[in-house]
């Protein structure tokens, strides 16, 4: 019997409902740390690079002379030339976080090292990206970043009801009642664990943005906010890791097939534009 509840697989595979959007708009957590197959992988690394495409598209959308698209421009080549460094290690780390999808029982303890390696190397994109974006805001005027914090506020309304890719996949893997049964389960589990980082993480999400929309760019201050919410993160990923990896467990083999062909051919439809998204 082919299941109604395909919405039910929607939360937990795209990241808990309840700190999904928090945890992206800061560090790609929720995606990045619960990689399970190629699939999941690609996301874990276009979710980083999103941010970045969102961030230029965010500005493109204002009224710019030509040398304010020019200096933003220049802005966001070097922000892609600095995080290129970071792309070794990112591989490395994925390739041990879709090991430990694949493993047949839960490791705890290997799950908790990669996803706090997660975080701490998550730190430097992110220090790049928090700069950048910040000397982006500063070619503004005074109106112009009005107008973009209005646009932000706006944009982060919009991302809380805008429906996820997922929803989609659920039903191309057409998953039974009984899946879809386990899978509510495993989401609402996912969610209570999350209740309590909630708050510190909508904070976080506000101490951040304010730092760097700002006449200049504090990075202590940065630094120290990092830190201050270091644990948290690493407490979410892991319960969405976990929750990702018991999902994965409810799919049989030829679900598990189909969603590592999904995920096969994102890479190669961005084939030829990486280098200047990432």
């Amino acid at each position: 019997m082919k299941s109604t509840l395909n919405k039910s697989f929607l939360p937990i595979v795209s990241g808990i409902a309840l700190t999904a959007s928090l945890i992206l708009s800061s560090i790609s957590l929720v995606n990045a740390q619960s990689v399970g197959n190629s699939h999941f992988a690609a996301q874990a690394d276009a979710s980083q690079m999103q941010q970045k495409r969102s961030a230029k598209r965010m500005f493109a959308k204002l009224d710019l002379s030509e040398t304010q698209k020019q200096d933003i421009a220049a802005i966001f080549q070097q922000l892609a030339q600095d995080n290129s460094v970071y792309r070794g290690e990112k591989k490395a780390l994925r390739e041990q976080m879709q090991a430990l999808m694949q493993l047949e029982t839960w490791d705890a303890a290997l799950a908790e090292d990669l996803v706090t390696q997660r975080v701490q190397q998550s730190a430097g994109v992110q220090l790049n990206m928090a700069k950048a974006r910040n000397q982006a805001f500063n070619v503004l005027n005074e109106e112009q970043q009005v107008e973009f914090l209005q646009r932000l506020d706006k944009r982060a309304e919009k991302e809380k009801k805008r429906p996820r890719e997922f929803d989609r996949l659920a039903k191309v893997l057409h998953l039974t009642d009984e899946q879809a049964s386990e899978i509510d389960l495993i989401k609402e589990s996912a969610e209570q664990a999350n209740t309590g980082f909630v708050d510190a993480l909508q904070d976080f999400r506000q101490a951040e943005r304010d730092i760097v929309f700002s006449d200049s760019f504090d990075e202590d201050a940065w630094l120290a906010l990092q830190t201050s919410v270091e644990a948290t993160k690493i407490s979410a990923g892991l319960n969405n890791a976990s929750a990702k990896f018991e999902m994965l467990s409810v799919l049989d083999e030829k679900q598990r097939d189909r969603l590592q062909q999904i995920g096969e051919r994102k890479p190669r439809k961005n084939k030829g534009t990486r280098d200047q998204r990432s």
